[in-house]
């Protein structure tokens, strides 16, 4: 049971050293819709717009092993939504670009779904 215990951490501690740099883009990434949601002014909200441009463009350089294609079309789509938000500010529509944002978060679960491991990948490695 100890062992099992070992190799458990192990292998997780494998998993989150091999996606460090991707899961702080995506904090990075989640800070700034989190901010870009909460915007009071057009100009605060361009900002934190273009943050999150940047990030999905540095998490498109990431490997996604298996999942690089649905990966990749989650952050497309992300970024249609963050472009289409841009084009509403700019246009003087601060509230109607701020409620676009909002299905970028059910975007983010579905998309994050899949590269969570099950506890037999876990166990014995993807």
């Amino acid at each position: 049971m100890k062992y099992l215990i070992l190799v458990l951490i192990l292998v997780s501690q494998s998993l989150v050293g091999q996606n460090n740099d991707l899961s702080l883009t995506m904090k990075n990434m989640g800070l700034s819709y989190k901010n870009a949601i909460q915007a009071t002014d057009p100009e605060s909200l361009e900002t934190h717009l273009i943050d999150m441009l940047g990030y999905l463009k540095q998490s498109e350089q990431f490997s996604f092993n298996d999942k690089k294609e649905a990966s990749l079309e989650g952050l497309k789509k992300v970024a249609n939504i963050v472009k289409q938000a841009q084009a509403f500010n700019q246009a003087g529509e601060f509230d109607k670009a701020i409620l676009h944002l909002k299905p970028i978060d059910k975007l983010r679960k579905k998309y994050h779904k899949l590269h969570e491991p099950s506890f037999w990948d876990l166990l014995f490695g993807q």
